[in-house]
Formats: C-alpha cells, structure tokens, sequence
C-alpha cells in the first residue's frame, strides 16, 4: 500500500464520518468512571512518504508507551488520556491530557494550556480545520506549544476498560508534521510517558502488522471481580481481539480496539470519499501455531 496523504479533503470526510457514526450505548451498573483519550491523526516524514513526494509526511495515528509510575497499565501502549473532571466535555478532557502528557505540566502556562483546550474544541475552528491541510506547512516555529495546532474531530463509540472505567475515544489532528523520531519532539511527561511514537495508515492497514489473536479470558475480571475459593467457578470465554505491530511495542487491548473502530469506521470510508486508493480493513486471526 502507498503511503497516505493526509488532505484536508481527508480531514473533512474524517469528521464527516465521525459525525454520522452510530453510536451503541452501553449498559453499566451503577456510575462507573469515565476517562476520555485523545487519538491523534497526524503526519509522519518517513523515507516512503518522502519517495512518493509528500513533502510534509504521511497520514500517521500517534501513540504512547505508559511510564511505569502510574497506578495501571504500566510501559503498555496507549492514546494520551485520562479520567474526565466534573462539568469537563469528553473533547476538553482528552485535548487537555494530550497537553499535560506530550508538553511538561511544570514547563507548561496553565493559562495557556486553557487557551489551547478552548481553541481545539471551539466548533468554529473544528470547522475550519482541513484548510490547515492544505499546501506545505507553514506553522508558527516558535509557537508555545510544540503541537502548534490541535483540533478535536468528534467521538468514536465508548468502550469499556478492564478496569471497568468507560473510555470515550476523542478522534482529532495535530497540524505540525513530525519527523521519524517522534519522540524527541515533544517534552512528554515522565511521571506518565515513556516515549512517543507514530504507526502510519500504511502500517495499520498491513495485514503482516495487523491481525487478530484469540484470546481466552475469565470474565469475573473483566467485570472487576477478586478471585477467591469462595466465588463460583469462572466463566472462561474466548474472543478474537485486535493487534497491531510494527512500532516499539505491541498494541494490544483497548488501544488496539481503538484503532481497529478508527480504521474500520472512519479512516477506511474517508479514503474513498477523499478519492484517494480504496482499502479494505479486514483483519485475519492469526493462531499460535501460525
């Protein structure tokens, strides 16, 4: 597959998707927590993309690995995210994680940062968004933030977490593009972040890097349960669940499960409606003795 361009006339059948996406509601128990994650759609230099003449990068969804000081998840893959404050929207609450994890919380303006969450969110800017897409990039190189341009797109369908937390997946574009390196742009907080990295649209939609495993699981865990001599016997089921190589760590679980809706919901029918090549995100399990 070529590398992907990320237009503006991509950015707009991105958010045109998003908001016709069927959203399922799910049935909890309760008032479980929520947390919100940021999925970023951005553009990568990689040396495919500077063959095939696409000056600013291909089309790229940013990922990061967990520190191993936070309470769960330790080193796994994930979007920048975190719980949702009371009276905060699901698109503040991911756009301001994406800030405190990539750009230092002690070297970043509260007040700026304020500014940053009102602007990505503000519809109006949403609204005009793609047109920062099109032509070479031209940002502000001594902007404050490193990301100089963020905007959130809208929502993919909530999901549970194992933890039984509900995470509301924000999808949105980062204008400035990156080089290979990801990581080194960006001062990321390591009381949160290990390390920053990208996987091309090319990459996810490659069925050698992406596949589905089956998993086994006991479900008393997955509703938060303890085990004990005391409960009844598990409930063991099995699933075929999402995986993705090709970056420094392998992307599994909710992440994985992310980007597997992204591509199959959004991305996928966006390319078509952009007129660039049609794809097809099929994902094959892929067994142990395979």
């Amino acid at each position: 597959m070529k590398p992907v361009r990320l237009s503006s006339g991509l950015v707009r059948a991105v958010a045109e998707e998003l908001k016709g996406l069927r959203r399922r509601p799910w049935k909890v128990e309760g008032k479980p927590k929520r947390a919100a994650v940021f999925v970023p759609l951005c553009r990568v230099r990689t040396p495919e993309s500077q063959e095939a003449g696409l000056e600013d990068g291909e089309a790229a969804i940013l990922l990061t690995v967990r520190s191993h000081n936070v309470s769960t998840h330790k080193g796994q893959v994930s979007f920048p995210g975190g719980h949702i404050d009371a009276g905060e929207t699901p698109e503040a609450a991911a756009v301001r994680e994406l800030l405190e994890e990539m750009w230092e919380p002690s070297n970043a303006d509260c007040d700026q940062q304020a500014v940053e969450v009102r602007r990505a969110t503000d519809p109006e800017l949403v609204a005009g968004a793609p047109s920062v897409f099109d032509g070479p990039w031209r940002g502000d190189p001594a902007s404050e933030y490193p990301l100089e341009f963020v905007a959130a797109l809208g929502r993919l369908c909530t999901l549970p977490a194992a933890t039984g937390t509900m995470v509301e997946p924000v999808v949105g574009v980062l204008a400035k593009p990156m080089e290979a390196n990801v990581s080194a742009q960006f001062q990321v907080s390591p009381r949160e972040v290990d390390e920053a990295f990208a996987l091309t649209i090319r990459q996810l939609l490659d069925p050698e890097l992406a596949f589905k495993e089956v998993l086994e699981y006991d479900t008393r865990r997955v509703r938060g349960i303890p085990a004990s001599d005391d409960e009844a016997p598990a409930v063991m089921r099995k699933m075929a669940v999402p995986v993705f190589l090709g970056g420094p760590a392998r992307v599994w679980g909710v992440t994985a499960m992310i980007i597997d809706q992204v591509l199959d919901k959004v991305i996928v029918p966006a390319l078509a409606a952009d007129g660039q090549p049609r794809t097809r995100h099929e994902l094959k399990v892929r067994h142990d003795d395979s």
